[in-house]
């Protein structure tokens, strides 16, 4: 179901499920202690936002604060700003493409 889900999104062309779908995935990789990923994708998130000109309305943006922050917190700040720095970096097919790839190291819980 995640992979059809991931091909829908690269495929339609709606700039605001694929935000959605950034942020969303970064508020995950955040909960699940991947921070670094979770700067990349919000990062992503960002730039598409910015270049399609759709501000973040505030309760997207409590969301993202509440899940990142923590993690913002956890890592040093320079690698941080790094990983977000190269999320903004990306292009829409490469961030399709971050969405898509599986983050490294084992699953954080048993496959059932």
């Amino acid at each position: 179901m995640l992979a059809a889900t991931w091909d829908y999104v690269a495929s339609c062309g709606n700039t605001a499920i694929l935000i959605s779908s950034l942020e969303l995935s970064a508020c995950v990789a955040a909960e699940l202690g991947d921070g670094l990923r979770a700067a990349r994708l919000a990062g992503a998130a960002e730039a598409i936002r910015h270049k399609a000109g759709t501000p973040v309305d505030q309760s997207s943006a409590a969301l993202l604060e509440r899940y990142l922050a923590p993690a913002r917190a956890a890592i040093e700040r320079g690698a941080w700003d790094a990983d977000l720095a190269a999320g903004r970096a990306l292009t829409r097919e490469q961030a399709v493409a971050l969405l898509r790839s599986p983050p490294p190291g084992p699953p954080p819980f048993p496959a059932t």
